[in-house]
């Protein structure tokens, strides 16, 4: 990780999404042909909760239409941030993603 970012075991209490953060839009046209995938993604929530866009990186995804859904949805999901000592810290986190179509 960069400068002053901490990994999961170097925190007090590590970065968690939100209760009603949702999830990521299905893209429409995978849908509609009947594929299900999944997006393994890490990148950094700051101290406010959020994850920074820069430090989006996708580590492995089945469709690059998911890699966009699941960058998108980043964009508007909160997280209570990790902290050190009492104090929040950036902090790396790895997620992975999955998209299962209802049956």
């Amino acid at each position: 990780p960069g400068a002053g970012v901490h990994l999961v075991a170097g925190v007090d209490r590590i970065a968690a999404p939100l209760a009603g953060n949702g999830s990521p839009d299905y893209p429409r046209t995978l849908r509609t042909a009947g594929v299900e995938g999944s997006v393994v993604v890490t990148f950094v929530v700051d101290t406010a909760g959020r994850a920074e866009p820069g430090s989006i990186t996708i580590l492995s995804t089945t469709h690059a239409l998911f890699a966009d859904a699941v960058r998108q949805w980043l964009a508007r999901t909160g997280y209570s941030p990790a902290e050190l000592r009492g104090r929040r810290v950036r902090q790396l986190v790895q997620q992975e993603v999955a998209f299962a179509l209802k049956r």
